[in-house]
């Protein structure tokens, strides 16, 4: 039994310390434009607390989320904290992304990713999805889905990264 055991582990090892190690941080390097035309990557942000909420226009539970991410936005400091939408739609026009924005109340900006560039380095893996970074850039703080019974847990987490 024990044969087996060190048998697995060394198996475990070999291939721990043969695989290509991953810099952890290359989602801070993707670059995608925004709504404006203005492209951005999250190394812009050195320093900076960034929130980002991955969405697409068909997503029903994103347009509950994006009312409690803009009360987030306007509790924060804005000189340390930056907000962007991520929409991970493909094929659809800029006028339709800003129109469902709009309708989801939506006040703050979205980079777009349909290429799911970012989405991908991030490793979401549903929407809307959630995604504080501290001021170095590491992931401070991820979720799945934005309730309103969430709203002072996440506003408390985003007051103990602005201290």
């Amino acid at each position: 039994m024990y044969k087996y055991l060190a048998i697995i582990f060394l198996l475990f090892l070999s291939y721990t310390f043969s695989c290509k190690r991953i810099d952890s941080k290359q989602y801070l390097s993707v670059k995608l434009y925004d709504w404006d035309g203005g492209m951005h990557s999250l190394n812009d942000y050195s320093g900076k607390i960034v929130v980002l909420e991955f969405w697409a226009t068909w997503c029903e539970p994103c347009k509950q989320a994006a009312p409690i991410i803009d009360r987030l936005r306007k509790k924060s400091n804005k000189k340390t904290t930056i907000f962007w939408g991520v929409n991970t739609d493909q094929g659809k026009t800029l006028e339709e992304l800003k129109l469902a924005a709009k309708n989801f109340g939506m006040k703050y900006n979205s980079l777009l990713d349909p290429n799911m560039e970012l989405s991908d380095a991030l490793k979401i893996e549903g929407l809307p999805a959630l995604i504080i970074l501290d001021p170095d850039g590491r992931v401070y703080h991820k979720q799945y889905g934005v309730g309103e019974w969430q709203y002072l847990s996440l506003l408390k987490k985003l007051k103990e990264l602005e201290e």
